[in-house]
């Protein structure tokens, strides 16, 4: 799935633990549905909870959440700015196994819209598109100076001027 494979590229671009130990990360799917209407076109909707395990994390949390935010400005905003939808749309657990390390496990609300389309020839093509965006950012917002730059591969500063 599309989506997937862009979160743990995120992920990992901007978390050097991940970077040094990348089997400690893993990016699933569960509880995913097919949801298509039954209309002339056959494109349809995976509709799935994006699940994100960090292993035997010994980072900051924040060094995590900020990559994953990233994400979801960018592939699935409305999780962000939808009031509906931000409340539930991306929880987390933790669990402490010592001193200095936690498994944490996010579960993320995720939908990837799949275009089905069959060109003069015969050839069926399949393309996973991205959420469209519905609203632009606010004057003054941080989202686009700080999370699209992560997004687009650059640095993110963190709280306290730590960089991921």
């Amino acid at each position: 799935m599309l989506k997937a494979e862009l979160l743990r590229a995120q992920i990992v671009a901007h978390n050097q633990f991940f970077r040094e130990n990348p089997d400690q990360l893993e990016v699933y799917v569960k509880k995913a549905q097919v949801i298509s209407t039954g209309r002339p076109s056959p494109s349809f909707t995976y509709v799935y909870d994006l699940n994100v395990l960090a292993m035997d994390y010994p980072g900051n949390i924040d060094d995590l959440t900020l990559p994953i935010l990233a994400w979801a400005y960018v592939h699935q905003p409305e999780l962000l700015f939808n009031p509906a939808k931000r409340e539930d749309g991306i929880g987390f657990e933790a669990e402490i196994l010592n001193n200095d390390t936690a498994d944490i496990l996010y579960v993320i609300k995720a939908s990837e819209l799949v275009i089905v389309t069959k060109d003069p020839d015969g050839k069926v093509t399949v393309t996973h598109r991205d959420q469209p965006r519905h609203f632009e950012d606010e004057p003054g917002s941080q989202w686009s100076e700080i999370l699209v730059k992560a997004a687009d591969g650059d640095e993110i500063t963190l709280p306290e001027g730590r960089n991921v």
